[in-house]
């Protein structure tokens, strides 16, 4: 039912939640298998009598501890044990390649395969000095660690191929668009509610916090890849700050409505959003050598998927700037025109009255 106000709102509330349940369930479950220990203590610890040695021992079963000798020796051939693992578990198969204490006489190369749907796998451990075969690391033998194996497969979807991770991404979309049109539904079904002081100032704030928020993940993420390309390569704590721009641009995007009317923040921000996303290519063809036109070239698709869909989404959000804008204008000429005017009386008529 479109352009019918608050039951537009609703109805696309309803369908994204319906259409996106299934992923959003699966998501969010398995989210919480990665913070076991944080949200479910009594579950992660119960079954081993909360014993925490034998704990620690479960949870860090793949790791390899490697005590360095002390004795500088140089890395071996690294790519005759990658064939070497490929000859046996076949080319390309090899997904992550780990090198511990690398220059010294212990040094370890640690092999992890392709993933599957099951998240925990197995590794192959090869002396990185001489490159001789040392182990195969195993999965221990457990239904519960199974079960969540499968369940952090799904969460991480590694194991999808191209068709499946852009469903990943879009029911990622359905579920936050989801959230984004029942918080401006909340909001249009009570704007006109809101009208004693108490009331009024406890809704401008969920309405300052809906379009600092809805906007603000959308142009922070963006900022998030501006700092990818524009920080210095050389700064100290590089990483970090580009996920601090994330919220730098968040909270930016909080503090704007404090300032503007509604409209004129919810416009203003989807213009900053659409730039941000719309230059993104612009930006990554300036500063590096892997722009849109260089991948197609190169048959690169997962950085030409990147700079399209950036290039698709500030399209996108510029589109619907021009809609906010033009709904601004015409609700301000429709208030002009029905503003009271005073009556015109002619000047002779004024000075005998």
């Amino acid at each position: 039912r479109p352009k019918k106000g608050q039951r537009s709102w609703l109805d696309m509330h309803n369908l994204l939640s319906v259409s996106s349940l299934p992923f959003q369930l699966m998501i969010t479950y398995s989210g919480l298998l990665f913070a076991t220990a944080l949200y479910m203590p009594l579950i992660a610890f119960g079954s081993v009598g909360f014993n925490s040695e034998k704990a620690a021992e479960l949870g860090n079963f793949l790791n390899v501890e490697v005590v360095a000798s002390g004795t500088a020796t140089p890395v071996g051939d690294i790519a005759a044990i990658v064939a070497d693992v490929e000859a046996d578990w076949g080319i390309g198969s090899v997904e992550r390649l780990n090198i511990y204490q690398p220059g010294d006489a212990n040094a370890r190369v640690v092999l992890a395969p392709t993933a599957e749907l099951g998240f925990l796998q197995g590794s192959r451990i090869y002396d990185a000095t001489t490159g001789e075969f040392l182990e195969d690391q195993q999965i221990p033998d457990s239904g519960a660690l199974s079960f969540a194996s499968v369940m952090l497969g799904l969460h991480e979807g590694l194991f999808a191929g191209p068709a499946l991770r852009w469903l990943y991404f879009f029911s990622g979309l359905l579920g936050t668009a989801m959230v984004a049109t029942g918080a401006i539904h909340w909001t249009s079904k009570r704007r006109k509610k809101a009208k004693d002081e108490e009331q009024s100032r406890g809704f401008r704030f969920v309405e300052i916090t809906n379009i600092g928020t809805i906007m603000g993940v959308l142009i922070g993420v963006a900022a998030f890849f501006w700092a990818n390309r524009l920080l210095p390569v050389g700064l100290e704590n590089r990483a970090e700050w580009e996920a601090h721009a994330i919220f730098i641009a968040w909270g930016l995007c909080l503090v704007y409505p404090m300032i503007r009317s509604r409209q004129q923040a919810w416009r203003d921000l989807t213009w900053v959003a659409a730039i941000a996303y719309g230059a993104l290519p612009l930006l990554n063809a300036l500063t590096t050598d892997v722009g849109l036109l260089n991948s197609i070239g190169r048959d690169d698709w997962v950085m030409a998927s990147f700079d399209l869909t950036a290039l698709i989404t500030g399209v996108a959000l510029a589109l619907s700037a021009i809609y906010l804008t033009r709904k601004a204008a015409v609700a301000k000429s429709a208030t002009a025109d029905n503003a009271p005017r005073r009556a015109e009386v002619p000047i002779q008529e004024a000075a005998v009255r």
